[in-house]
């Protein structure tokens, strides 16, 4: 898989999740109909669209709500990383045909079609080319101008949004920053203050999955800064409580950490070594760099392996070994002698 296709896949999870379209339609689309969302009925809808030809189109995400006097909008929105010329097009295109797939229970009260918002969420760096209008792309023929419809769409440009002067502070807003970072030391304390606001919440299992799905983001972010980011451990499953630990770990992943640090560990370890003796200071030291690095989980296992290490020698080779590989299978592979 591809960055774009990378980017895209987590993207159209990151609008997926309920509280951050919630938020988007609060903060960042105008009108007075959003004072009439009954946002406890926000819901997301089938994106695969088949027309009476049998073709299919795939959108990114789809929302439908209610308003409070029993009528519904639908919210499509889809996710740009580059512009695209006809992108008023696709817009047009995806709102027929959500239309033509419409079930009679999606409908209005009323029997009528939901009113729609067409929505591009522009992730990318250089500023957008592409027309916003349908009207904009067909040549203007006289007496026949009223048969052209006036299709366009909404854009939200994440990297304006991030230097809003007069920005908000909520989910989207998060993710606006992010987007907008030029550095993996940028996006740590933003990382930070989504996992504090969201556990001030409490233990909540749709934030939970947002902030899982905003490390996601940072790491197909990372490679358009020059910062490789290999792939979790299938292993390591992390709870709610070891949220800032797994921030520990996505920054010493991020192959920022210079080749000092591995210096820096045998000192740190002759001084254990000389006070609690040097094998036991070794052992504990690499036991905390291996959960530092990999996790909690690859940690554990490593401290077992090392149980019955005294080597001097091969006790440094695994600090070279955790400075190395790039994923907690590789370094436990590579501890017991294993090709990597």
């Amino acid at each position: 898989m591809d960055g774009i296709q990378a980017k895209d896949k987590v993207g159209k999870r990151l609008f997926r999740h309920r509280r951050l379209v919630e938020d988007l339609l609060r903060g960042y689309v105008p009108g007075r109909w959003i004072g009439q969302v009954d946002f406890g009925t926000l819901r997301p809808m089938p994106t695969e669209f088949i027309n009476r030809s049998g073709d299919r189109r795939f959108g990114d995400t789809l929302w439908l709500a209610g308003l409070r006097d029993g009528r519904r909008v639908m919210v499509i929105v889809e996710l740009q990383s580059g512009g695209d010329p006809k992108m008023a097009v696709r817009m047009a295109v995806y709102a027929g045909m959500a239309y033509e797939n419409l079930t009679p229970a999606a409908k209005d009260s009323n029997g009528r079609y939901p009113a729609v918002l067409p929505l591009v969420v522009y992730t990318g760096a250089q500023a957008w080319g592409a027309a916003d209008s349908l009207r904009d792309l067909v040549d203007g023929v006289d007496g026949l101008a009223h048969y052209t419809a006036p299709r366009c769409y909404r854009r939200l440009d994440l990297c304006k949004l991030a230097r809003d002067d007069a920005r908000q502070t909520n989910r989207l807003d998060l993710l606006a920053r992010l987007t907008a970072s030029g550095s993996l030391s940028d996006m740590m304390p933003i990382l930070r203050a989504a996992a504090t606001w969201f556990r001030r919440d409490g233990d909540d299992e749709e934030d939970r999955s947002l902030f899982w799905a905003y490390l996601d983001w940072v790491k197909v972010l990372l490679p358009q800064l020059g910062v490789g980011v290999p792939d979790a451990d299938a292993n390591v499953v992390m709870e709610w409580s070891e949220l800032m630990d797994g921030l520990t770990v996505l920054e010493a992943r991020s192959r920022e950490w210079p080749r000092e640090w591995l210096e820096q560990g045998r000192q740190e370890g002759r001084q254990e070594g000389r006070q609690e003796g040097r094998q036991e200071g070794l052992r504990s030291l690499l036991t905390r760099q291996a959960r530092r690095r990999f996790g909690p989980l690859i940690g554990e296992r490593v401290t077992a392996v090392l149980a019955d290490m005294r080597d001097p020698t091969r006790l440094e080779e695994v600090g070279e070994l955790i400075l190395d590989c790039d994923t907690g299978a590789e370094l436990l592979r590579r501890i017991n002698g294993k090709p990597g």
